[in-house]
């Protein structure tokens, strides 16, 4: 079962056109977020949280978080920025035991630039649950206003708890 949901993802992301949600998104699309190829593998990236926890913040869910290649070999000292174009996903369920996401809450350290203000991530916002659908990507308001809490960790909150069990 849990081949045949990470099959229908996949067939949904590769399905779906990652377009730009402004003309500053393309100027920017080193990283290759235009295309939905830039997320296709993401069942393969390392899975930094071994199990799933429980999110207030995004939509009380219990959540995954995978890094592909790129953040996973970033400098893990807490503050040091992630590599340009490194990605990252957080995979929601309904429950604790849930083998179908719900929703995927994808960023993108995009190059220098981009939203200097805010750490140069781009957000992206796909809910699984009505088919391949982007609900929003770019500079998110809602993502930039809670990640900047985070400011001093590159705008990602789970950096504490990865470094911690990488060690």
């Amino acid at each position: 079962m849990r081949r045949i949901t990470c099959f229908l993802i996949s067939a949904f992301l590769l399905s779906y056109p990652f377009g730009p949600q402004d003309a500053n998104a393309t100027e920017f699309d080193e990283c290759g977020i235009e295309s939905s190829i830039a997320f296709e593998d993401w069942q393969q990236w390392a899975k930094t949280t071994p199990e799933p926890y429980f999110s207030r913040e995004h939509g009380n869910r219990w959540v995954t978080i995978y890094f592909d290649d790129l953040a996973g070999t970033s400098d893990q000292s807490i503050s040091a920025p992630f590599a340009v174009c490194a990605k990252i996903i957080k995979v929601h369920f309904t429950s604790v035991t849930g083998a179908t996401p719900r929703k995927l809450f994808l960023m993108t350290k995009m190059p220098a630039g981009f939203d200097p203000d805010h750490g140069d991530w781009w957000y992206g916002n796909y809910n699984h649950l009505v088919g391949p659908a982007m609900i929003e990507q770019g500079a998110i308001e809602a993502c930039i206003d809670c990640h900047k809490k985070a400011s001093s960790l590159d705008y990602v909150f789970s950096r504490p708890m990865i470094a911690k069990s990488t060690k």
